[in-house]
């Protein structure tokens, strides 16, 4: 065994490059590394575990970069990092747990880049850092990012094998950014719309494009249709469908004024038909409610020209009150809409114009109405 526990190191660096230590427990517990910068580059622990708990650095840079820790369990739990940069790129950890549980890291980067980490786990359960990068990794090991507050963690690009866990247990986690564009999926991510507020944390990245934004709401949709998550895999895929037709509208932004006048008048259209009317036919509800509003609004407007004597409907005449021309109005505006088709009333003047717009509306809004219904039953 190897101790420096409850040690304190003052001014000056503090190097354990290329050191190799035995196979015993190798303990760091509760030291003070005093304000210099701390680099165990290269080092080589052996079997044994590496305890660096409640430990604390000062420095400006804590290189654990290209260390082989082996086989044993590496505690940073509770360790206070300050203001620190800490490297672990390209450590090698074979088959324990890496803990970093509750540990604070200040506003500095954490980097795990390249690193290996056998068939253990990786865990910042409650940790408080600014930013944690696993970005184009392999995360082969079961990797728990419950964070207690982190404002940025980077996993683009990587390739998800095991499990990551960011899902919301006895804590809450306060997480301001989550990149995860070009991210492959052959584990699980355990991760919830509201409690991780999804929201904001990819919708209100500033400095991704709406095809980088339209990635991630892809693979939450995916995540959460695996997960059985389906509320949240609905809300997923409407923000993709937004996120995808802004990128496409951006995409033909340059092509010429009239091109783009074209290009916007679309964009205004599949917004109000596909989103507002029915949320991508995620909401049978909204369909439901958009299907009573545009009978409403077809009705009305067969009152007001009948009212003015712009148009006739066969079934309602002159002697009729305002009342029962009213209640013909709106009968004559369902039969229209359901395309059922009596014949005890037809349209005449503008109503030959109308009637059919609502007929093909009436169609279209039913069979909306039943994909979206469809959707939530089969599942």
């Amino acid at each position: 065994m190897v101790s420096f526990e409850n040690a304190v190191f003052r001014n000056g660096d503090i190097s354990f490059l290329n050191a190799f230590f035995n196979d015993g427990l190798i303990n760091f517990k509760s030291v003070d590394f005093g304000d210099g910068d701390v680099s165990f580059h290269y080092s080589e622990f052996g079997d044994g575990d590496v305890i660096f708990h409640r430990s604390k650095f000062n420095a400006g840079l804590v290189d654990f970069s290209k260390v082989n820790f082996g086989e044993g369990k590496v505690d940073f739990r509770h360790c206070d990092f300050k203001n620190s940069e800490v490297s672990f790129e390209e450590i090698d950890h074979k088959n324990n747990r890496l803990l970093f549980k509750r540990a604070r890291f200040g506003n500095r980067k954490i980097s795990f880049n390249k690193a290996e980490f056998g068939d253990g786990s990786l865990t910042f359960n409650g940790a408080k850092c600014s930013r944690i990068s696993l970005k184009n990794y392999i995360l082969s090991n079961y990797l728990d990012l419950r964070v207690h507050t982190c404002r940025i963690i980077d996993l683009s690009d990587s390739i998800v094998q095991n499990l990551v866990d960011l899902e919301r247990g006895n804590n809450p986690v306060y997480l301001d950014r989550l990149y995860i564009y070009g991210v492959r999926i052959l584990g699980k991510i355990f991760i919830s719309w509201e409690d991780n507020n999804i929201k904001q944390i990819i919708g209100e990245q500033y400095e991704t494009s709406y095809v980088q934004k339209m990635d991630q709401y892809r693979i939450l949709k995916e995540v959460f249709h695996s997960t059985g998550q389906y509320e949240d895999e609905d809300r997923a895929y409407v923000e993709f469908k937004r996120n995808e037709l802004l990128a496409k509208l951006k995409e033909r932004k340059e092509n010429g004024c009239l091109q783009s006048f074209i290009d916007f008048v679309g964009y205004g259209l599949k917004k109000s038909i596909f989103d507002w009317v029915g949320l991508y036919a995620t909401s049978p509800a909204r369909v439901l409610f958009s299907i009573f509003l545009i009978y409403g609004a077809y009705s009305v407007l067969y009152v007001l020209f009948e009212l003015s004597g712009h148009g006739e409907i066969s079934c309602i005449t002159p002697d009729l009150s305002i009342f029962e021309k009213v209640i013909d109005s709106f009968y004559f505006s369902a039969v229209t809409f359901l395309t059922i088709g009596y014949g005890d009333c037809t349209p005449t003047g503008i109503f030959k114009v109308i009637a059919p717009f609502e007929g093909l509306m009436g169609v279209f809004m039913m069979s909306y109405f039943t994909v979206a219904f469809a959707r939530k039953i089969l599942r």
